[in-house]
């Protein structure tokens, strides 16, 4: 598991950095934001897995490593709808809409670029993290459980915004293809 969380944590850096070098060089395409999107996926769904197979996780940590990854790729299937509809090229530009709710908004604002959102956004990367670090026996009794069991309280409450947000884009996206329906 430790060196599955090292590996894990490198990949999100260099994930970071692909992208912000890809903004800043105008290296960025279609492609790009797909592959990323899946990458991303990939990379946490992995590290919920790594979580089911510590074998000391807790029944909430298990349910969370089954529902989250299908939310999440839920999620990455309805943002690529967005995009698609909305010609935008990324889903993100896609959901400036002004009748948004103000979560979403707080979230999205600045293209996670703020306070709320980097919390949600650290949320998704870092949750499984901890709870995998938090459920190996090296970390029970030690010194710094104290504060994996805080920083894992903030990142579950990060993670639970990410979820509502997460939840009304699939809802507006579905309401958006049942009324595309009703127009064909």
């Amino acid at each position: 598991l430790g060196a599955f969380l090292v590996a894990y944590g490198l990949l999100s850096l260099l994930d970071m950095a692909d992208g912000y070098l890809a903004r800043r060089l105008g290296q960025t395409s279609n492609l790009g934001v797909v592959l990323d999107l899946i990458a991303d996926n990939v990379s946490r769904t992995l590290c919920w897995a790594s979580v089911l197979t510590t074998g000391s996780a807790g029944s909430v940590a298990c349910t969370a490593a089954v529902l989250i990854p299908c939310l999440e790729w839920v999620t990455a299937l309805a943002t690529q709808v967005i995009s698609f509809a909305a010609r935008s090229g990324h889903w993100k530009s896609a959901v400036k809409d002004p009748g948004m709710p103000r979560l979403l908004q707080a979230i999205f604002s600045n293209g996670f670029y703020n306070p709320v959102g980097a919390w949600v956004v650290l949320s998704l990367f870092g949750l499984p993290a901890v709870i995998g670090l938090r459920s190996t026996p090296q970390f029970a009794a030690h010194p710094v459980s104290p504060v994996l069991d805080v920083l894992l309280v903030l990142l579950a409450i990060g993670r639970a915004l990410g979820a509502a947000a997460e939840v009304v884009l699939v809802q507006r996206t579905a309401q958006w293809l049942v009324a595309l329906d009703k127009t064909d």
